[in-house]
Formats: C-alpha cells, structure tokens, sequence
C-alpha cells in the first residue's frame, strides 16, 4: 500500500481565460491581471493528482509560503511607514491560486484514510501553523469558512542567520490572525531544519511497506541537534495532538 506521497509547486506564467466563477474552489481557474504563482494548467494537474491520490500521507511542498499574513503589514525593509498587502515570500499577492491551494488540501484531508500536509520555507524562520474551520478572522481571506477541518502548514526555512535572525517578535514576524501554533511569537529565528518522523501506533518509525503511519511527529532542530520545537499530527483526526 502506498504510504506517503509528495507533490512539489513551482511558479508559472501561464496565460488565462476569463473564468466562471461557479460555487466552489473546485471550478476556479484564474482571474488575474497578468500571470499568477500557479498557472491554470498546473492547478488543473495538481488537483487531478492530489484527488486521486490514495497515499496515508500527503505533503504538498512550496517554496511560497500558504498560510502567511493576509492582513496589511510593514513593508519588508521598510521604515515602518508604510505597509504591504503581500510579500514576495507567500501566495498573498496570488489570491486566486491561494485560495484554491487551500481548498485543495481541505479536500485531500480524509480522517481516517490520509491526511494532507503543507511543507513550506522562504520566511528565514520556522513555525507552525493551521488553518482552523469555522469563522476564524483569517476566514474571508482563505475562504475557509465553511471547512470542517483543518490545513496545516510546517515552515522549515531557518538554516540562515538572516532577516528573522536576533529581532524580537515584531509586527512582520508576528502573527496577529491566531494561525500560529501556540502563541503569535512562537517561532524558531536561530539556524534549524525540519524532520519529519512517521511513526506507527507504538510510537517506532515505520519502516515497512505493510506498517500503517499512525502518527507525524515534526520537528524543527537547531543545529547543535537539539529539539526546538514540536507539533504531532494525528493521522486518525488529521489534527494536531494537544
């Protein structure tokens, strides 16, 4: 049986037809003025592969961070004095293919059967985030309103001693919306990389074809091989252990 697979994003230029905009994500293209981050042929791939995909675990990896800041903040680089509506390192300024990413991992989530996860970089610091169902204050952005599960991202972007490096939680590196597992500042700015360990219903590693991935620990580790910190995903609920 197939346990895990993993699809990978990448930008595009693609032009685009005017789209009807039916009821649901399922039937948005694009409407954009000039090129979006996913172009509409390769959303049509992803969505045909990650539907029809039967893995126990699916990780949707992009260089473009999904769940950023949707709402105004300073500028990067900026004196303060003025403020953005997206950066360069998210999908804010693509609210089209945002959108229907985030619908498309919702509707990979199938408790019980797989779960779908968002592994991302390109913030110079690692944290964990989630989408939560219902009527959060991020929900108009996302579109989630009417989830009834949630999306959860793992960033991994710190083997830097860059841009988050040293600065205390700030208004660019804060997040005010509530997405951010375990408090607004809770973030790694030190050098660190990502782990993922698939463990069965004993808490070992799965290592065989035939054993059921039961658990998702991930971890985020400094470099002197220390834990900074953890989240587990529970592969019968799709939802993180509390």
């Amino acid at each position: 049986p197939k346990r895990m697979a993993s699809l990978a994003l990448n930008a595009t230029t693609d032009d685009y037809e005017a789209p009807d905009f039916a009821a649901t994500a399922a039937d948005i293209q694009a409407d954009t003025p000039f090129c979006d981050v996913l172009g509409r042929r390769q959303r049509a791939w992803l969505r045909e592969t990650l539907l029809a995909s039967t893995a126990r675990l699916k990780l949707i990896v992009s260089g473009s961070v999904l769940i950023g800041n949707p709402e105004e903040s300073p500028c990067e680089g900026g004196d303060n004095n003025h403020v953005c509506r997206c950066s360069g390192d998210d999908l804010e300024c693509y609210d089209v293919a945002k959108r229907e990413l985030a619908w498309l991992v919702h509707e990979a989530t199938l408790p019980g059967e797989s779960c779908a996860l968002v592994l991302v970089g390109d913030y110079h610091m690692s944290d964990f985030r989630q989408i939560r169902p219902g009527r959060e204050r991020y929900a108009e952005s996302f579109g989630s309103s009417g989830f009834t599960k949630p999306i959860i991202q793992f960033m991994s972007s710190g083997l830097t001693d860059v841009t988050a490096h040293g600065h205390a939680c700030e208004a660019w590196n804060a997040d005010p919306l509530g997405m951010r597992v375990n408090g607004s500042c809770r973030f790694v700015d030190e050098p660190s990389f990502g782990m993922l360990r698939l463990e069965d219903g004993g808490g070992e590693l799965v290592q065989r074809s035939d054993d059921k991935i039961q658990k998702v620990r991930m971890q985020i580790i400094g470099v002197d091989g220390s834990v900074r910190e953890e989240e587990v995903l529970d592969m019968d609920t799709c939802t993180l252990e509390t």
